[in-house]
């Protein structure tokens, strides 16, 4: 089955952020061989020269390393990955913040949020 993809971003941008995202949250761990660009390109429907320049781009973030003739795998260097995922954590955690803020949330009323919504994430994920 085909991703889903938007049209506010290359598609090629769009799969290094699945693919950082994978990363990031585990799915692949360091030094772990990721799937074949054939196997990305059928999966994501898209040409196998768009995961290429995917792969290529991650690449360039450290996060990946692809070794011709061999395949793309994830990094052995931990402290990248440490890194990317800090980085990436105060990304969206300052989004949020200024999302918020834009409803004239003090950050009292952000703390509260927050705390109710880990409580509600808790019990959901106990339940579930």
């Amino acid at each position: 089955m085909a991703w889903s993809f938007s049209g506010d971003k290359p598609i090629f941008m769009q799969l290094v952020d699945k693919i950082t995202l994978d990363i990031l949250t585990g799915k692949y761990s360091s030094g772990d061989r990721l799937p074949t660009v054939r196997e990305i390109s059928l999966d994501a429907g898209v040409n196998p020269n768009t995961v290429q320049r995917a792969l290529s781009e991650a690449e360039t973030t450290g996060l990946v390393e692809i070794r011709r003739g061999d395949g793309s795998y994830v990094t052995s260097d931990q402290s990248i990955i440490n890194e990317a995922r800090e980085k990436k954590v105060a990304e969206l955690t300052n989004r949020f913040v200024s999302s918020l803020r834009s409803f004239g949330l003090s950050d009292s009323d952000m703390e509260t949020i927050v705390k109710e919504s880990i409580k509600k994430e808790r019990k959901d994920s106990d339940n579930g």
